[in-house]
This record gives C-alpha cells, sequence and structure tokens, in this order.
C-alpha cells in the first residue's frame, strides 16, 4: 500500500524519469519547430495524452521503425521534409543535462543505493539524450550511471501503465517496499503508487536536487 515518501535511509533503490527530472527539456520548442512546416498543428494530439495520435504511440513502445514513423508522420500531415530538418524539429525538446543531478546520482550510487532509470522515449530521442550528455565530457557514460536503463521502445512497455512499475521491479529484483520512484508527471506517479511503490511528484519549479530527501 502507498506511503509517503520517507527518508532516504529507507531506500535502497531509486527508479528516476528522465524528462523533466534528470534532463531538461521543453516539448513546446518542438512543436515550435514543426509549426514552422505545419501552420494548423493541433497540439492536443502532438503531444497529448489523451487523444495522441496512433503512430505517436507505436514508435514510443517499439511498434514501428523509425522510418515508418516518420513516413506515417510526413503522410499524416502532408507534409515533405528531410530527414534532418525531421530529427532537428523532433529532437528540439532536448535540451541539456546540470551537471548537479549527475553528480548527486554519482553520489546516491556511492552510498550503495541502486539506481534505475525509467523513461517514456524512442528511438531517435534516445540518441539525441545521448548526444546532450556526451557535450558534458565526463569520463563516464550516460549508461554507466545507471545500474539499468528501461526505456519504452525498447521494453514495449510505457508509463503511466501499472504494467511498466512491475516489470521493472521483477526484472531486477526490486523490492517495492525499498523502492521510490520520482517523476514530474502526475499521472506517472499515480501508476507507480498503484504498484506499491512510493514516490515523488517533482513539480515546477522545484528541481531534483533540491529535494528535501537528498539533503544528504
Amino acid at each position: 500500500m502507498y506511503k509517503e515518501a520517507k527518508n532516504l535511509v529507507d531506500y535502497k533503490n531509486i527508479i528516476f524519469d528522465l524528462g523533466g527530472v534528470i534532463l531538461n527539456l521543453d516539448y513546446n520548442k518542438t512543436v515550435e519547430e514543426f509549426k514552422r512546416h505545419i501552420p494548423d498543428l493541433d497540439e492536443s494530439v502532438f503531444f497529448g495524452k489523451e487523444h495522441q495520435l496512433s503512430f505517436f504511440s507505436k514508435y514510443e513502445i517499439g511498434q514501428i521503425s523509425t522510418e515508418v514513423f516518420k513516413k506515417d508522420f510526413l503522410e499524416n500531415y502532408k507534409i515533405k521534409m528531410t530527414d534532418e530538418e525531421f530529427e532537428s524539429c523532433w529532437n528540439a525538446m532536448i535540451y541539456d543535462f546540470p551537471i548537479e543531478r549527475i553528480v548527486l546520482i554519482e553520489r546516491l550510487r556511492g552510498l550503495g543505493k541502486k539506481v534505475y532509470l525509467l523513461s517514456n522515449i524512442n528511438e531517435l530521442h534516445e540518441c539525441a539524450v545521448e548526444n546532450s550528455f556526451s557535450r558534458l565530457k565526463l569520463a563516464t557514460s550516460f549508461r554507466d550511471l545507471f545500474n539499468k536503463l528501461y526505456y519504452s521502445h525498447r521494453i514495449g512497455l510505457r508509463k503511466p501503465k501499472q504494467d511498466v512499475f512491475e516489470f521493472v521491479l521483477r526484472d531486477s529484483s526490486l523490492v517495492k517496499e525499498e523502492t521510490l520512484f520520482i517523476d514530474d508527471s502526475q499521472h506517472h506517479v499515480i501508476g507507480a503508487r498503484k504498484a506499491g511503490i512510493d514516490s515523488i511528484h517533482l513539480q515546477k519549479p522545484q528541481v531534483l536536487e533540491d529535494l528535501g530527501i537528498f539533503k544528504f
């Protein structure tokens, strides 16, 4: 049964969301860039959670390839774009990694915590994330920051469905009572709580490194 998040000492495992938690991003930037090509773009079905176009959802859980996604996208909006133009617009939302958040993750692992990443993400955005992290020019890779990464397009499951949280618990042999989940989406937090995982809803302007649980 869900309880409010306690002290850091009470958790052996921490599952982080990516965008809006560890990575700075802005969905509106991608919308703005595509509007240059699609003036009448309907934002409610572009990144909408309730009425999202079907090929968006399929791409995010790996049911269609990047090439099929681009084809479906361009056909749906009846436009032509080069691969470079499309990817530039699609990845415009991906910003930077504040170094203090990377340091926090490294400190948690230094304390013996197991750290995981659970993200609703597609193949193009995964590549953009890796490129963004590489600009920090750190000795470690992004993947090596975590005990394991769970990407929706790789595992075929996505938040906020309860089954994705149960999959992570099962796959990494985590005890839910010893696990904390942090996400900037209330819907995702609700999904985790349904799976019995203590969760924190990170709400703007609050940032990860300022959470009270990480004052150690």
